[in-house]
């Protein structure tokens, strides 16, 4: 799941918002030992974005894991949407891979017009 991890609707960020990526891995073989496997491939943002920071993961050993990354969202963003892409590997070398795109929406001015907009028609 990818979310703004600093303000109050997750799916809508802003440049200088810090983005949370939390993912699970879960296979039959034992996952890398570290912490943040050098050989994985964990990407937030456009092509040419800055890497996300690893954050930490849960349980440390097993075959079944949570792994938490956080990205800022730069200013300006240059995007109107934030995605990501993950390639990871157990420790028998097997890869997979999976990507998403737009999963948080840069809001601006306009979006917030919309919704004042929206809370008149309501009313």
């Amino acid at each position: 799941m990818l979310s703004n991890s600093n303000g109050p609707v997750v799916s809508i960020a802003r440049p200088g918002s810090i983005l949370r990526l939390t993912f699970r891995v879960a296979d039959e073989s034992e996952l890398p030992v570290a912490l943040n496997p050098p050989e994985w491939v964990i990407n937030i943002g456009p092509p040419g974005s800055a890497a996300p920071t690893f954050s930490s993961v849960s349980p440390q050993t097993g075959a079944d894991r949570s792994y938490t990354y956080f990205w800022t969202v730069p200013d300006p963003p240059g995007v109107t949407g934030i995605g990501c892409s993950l390639t990871v590997q157990d420790i028998a070398g097997n890869v997979r891979s999976v990507s998403s795109t737009e999963l948080v929406v840069i809001g601006n001015r306009q979006y917030c017009i919309v919704c004042l907009n929206l809370l008149r028609f309501l009313r």
